[in-house]
């Protein structure tokens, strides 16, 4: 960051807000770009909330699906009791949780230590040979290795995949400049303009409220040199605690928003969590992040952290020239392709939501019909006695007055048909939105009796909706391919800084098996230079069951042709395959 503060947007505060008319500067009176896009943390917040209005309605759509995913009834339970109907079913089939939970199973092979996360390739010619070889397969398996042990990364990557499922997007972003372990975010926290790209590299803005934890904040007025030179502005870091902690000022940026959402995601949120009121004994300093590409050169991306209110107007961090692009601190996961802009990206949710809402009130009336099949029904001898029924329950028996007789019960329902339909509408949800019945798929229909699904049907089926799995993880690959890319990118540079290592443990362990794998540090320091990472592409192929199919055949039919180093190759490949990466190595080292 520049040293001299005409260099940077201006950090004096200037008072009380008020409404920019073009708080996202673009170019100077005079035609040319502006060294920077936000003049002050007031035009910042301008920004921030005109993004919030336009983001009011598709909130409102988030919540209505965040509700039904939550298991919340389809009737309202007030609304019936006071109609009358209290005795009626009203309940949550959780037919949408249950989907949407069932995304992140491509993953799943991921958790265990049969497959890479990742592979390294050379990239230029005169790298590849036996020995880049063999620093790509130790650096790809102990990097794996760490990844998995950490705990985070694998449970961001599912989180990202369900909030893609839930709402279309699913946006990662990383806690700071050095962290390489990434953060789902809440898709209602992150805002952008109306007319974003669906492919998030190619934006100029990001806007996200988040917390920040009291110790966090000390910690930087505890190093103020090594913070200001990060880009803290320490005086407005303060000034803005003291406001939070000691003043007990709300921070939040909307009335009712308690997550940085949206006020009808919270209200969603806090009824999860079994919030009955909000306690401020636990209070954390809010802020808004602001990622911007800026127009002056060399236009890369500057990072700015401000007070959720204007008061003190003031930033409290501003770092230029940051990141080389976006994808280096903001990006999401779509759940299609092929949309032009980022509203237009549906999630599976939003197609399901109609069908799931109608068989839940369809399940709740199957219900109420098998209620009423098995209830006692009286039948009186004559219309005089209908206004003079006296019926006293005691215990298990039921007292009848005189002209009251069992009669046989007039319901008769068909359960076996009324499932049947409620299984096809399921089917026909998922099919349609998935697209797992292709043109030449038969019809879907009502199955009852003895015509049911024959054998083949439903493996067709089944085989159906593993090409979809599959060909939704090929597609979305390419944004696996960014995040694996970018946590490497900074798991390496904390591997080249020893004053690092201390605090992440986990790159301390990496160096040291990689060293007993003789791939020295030196070796190390030059493999982002030398190597470009990518997904393991077994993952994509259909994990280790298929990879070990794959193997058996190959050593089945050329197996022959292959030289020693070859055999020996697949035969440690089908060892990890089966049996995994550690118990490979005794019978294959």
């Amino acid at each position: 960051m520049a040293k001299n503060r005409k260099d940077t947007p201006d950090a004096k505060p200037s008072g009380k807000h008020v409404s920019l008319p073009n708080p996202f500067q673009t170019a100077t009176d005079k035609g040319k770009a502006p060294k920077f896009r936000f003049s002050s943390a007031a035009s910042l917040l301008e920004v921030y909330r005109r993004l919030q209005e336009s983001d009011e309605k598709e909130s409102l759509r988030r919540a209505r699906i965040k509700r039904h995913y939550d298991g919340y009834r389809p009737y309202d339970r007030a609304s019936r009791e006071a109609g009358g109907l209290k005795n009626l079913t009203n309940i949550n089939g959780m037919g949408l949780k249950g989907t949407i939970d069932a995304l992140p199973a491509a993953l799943h092979d991921m958790a265990l230590d049969t497959t890479n996360l990742v592979e390294l390739r050379p990239q230029a010619p005169e790298f590849a040979g036996p020995d880049a070889a063999v620093i790509a397969d130790v650096v790809a398996e102990e990097f794996s290795t760490t990844l998995r042990d950490s705990r985070k990364f694998l449970p961001a990557l599912a989180a990202v995949v369900r909030e893609a499922g839930l709402y279309g997007l699913g946006p990662v972003s990383w806690p700071d400049y050095h962290d390489y372990q990434p953060v789902a975010l809440e898709r209602g926290q992150l805002k952008f303009p109306d007319d974003a790209s669906a492919v998030s590299s190619d934006n100029e803005l990001y806007m996200i409220e988040t917390q920040l934890p009291a110790w966090y904040l000390f910690d930087i007025l505890d190093n103020r040199k090594e913070s200001a030179a990060e880009g803290w502005r320490i005086p407005a870091v303060e000034r803005y605690v003291k406001a939070t902690f000691s003043e007990q000022k709300d921070t939040v940026s909307q009335t009712g928003d308690s997550t940085g959402t949206s006020y009808s995601e919270s209200a969603v949120s806090e009824w999860r969590q079994n919030r009955a009121y909000e306690s401020r004994q636990f209070e954390t300093l809010r802020v808004v992040q602001a990622y911007v590409r800026e127009v002056h050169e060399p236009r890369k991306v500057t990072h700015y952290i401000t007070p959720t209110t204007s008061d003190p107007d003031d930033f409290l961090f501003v770092k230029p020239e940051a990141f080389d692009n976006m994808d280096q601190c903001v990006l999401w996961l779509p759940f299609t392709v092929g949309e032009r802009y980022a509203r237009s990206v549906r999630g599976l949710a939003s197609y399901r939501l109609p069908i799931e809402d109608m068989r839940n009130k369809f399940l709740c009336q199957i219900c109420d019909v098998a209620f009423r099949a098995a209830s006692f029904v009286l039948q009186s001898s004559s219309a005089v006695e209908n206004q003079k029924l006296t019926i006293t329950e005691n215990g298990p028996y039921l007292v009848t007055g005189a002209g009251l007789t069992a009669a046989q019960s007039q319901v008769a329902p068909n359960f076996q048909q009324l499932a049947a339909v409620n299984e096809m509408l399921s089917r026909v949800a998922y099919n349609s939105s998935t697209g797992s019945t292709g043109p030449g798929a038969a019809p879907e229909r009502v199955y009852s009796g003895a015509d049911r699904k024959t054998k083949d049907q439903v493996a067709l089926e089944a085989e159906s909706g593993r090409q979809v799995e599959k060909a939704r993880f090929i597609l979305q690959s390419t944004v696996f391919d960014a995040i694996f890319r970018e946590s490497f990118r900074r798991f390496m540079n904390l591997v080249k800084d020893p004053s690092k290592h201390e605090r992440y443990p986990g790159v301390k362990e990496f160096i040291k098996r990689c060293k007993r794998r003789q791939v020295s540090l030196a070796v190390l320091r030059k493999v982002t230079e030398e190597f470009h990472i990518y997904t393991c592409r077994d993952l994509v192929i259909g994990g280790a069951e298929v990879k070990a199919g794959m193997i058996e055949t190959m050593l089945g039919t050329v197996g022959g042709n292959l030289d020693e180093v070859g055999r020996v190759n697949a035969t440690r490949d089908l060892a990890i395959c089966r049996f995994g990466r550690a118990a490979a190595d005794r019978y294959r080292p």
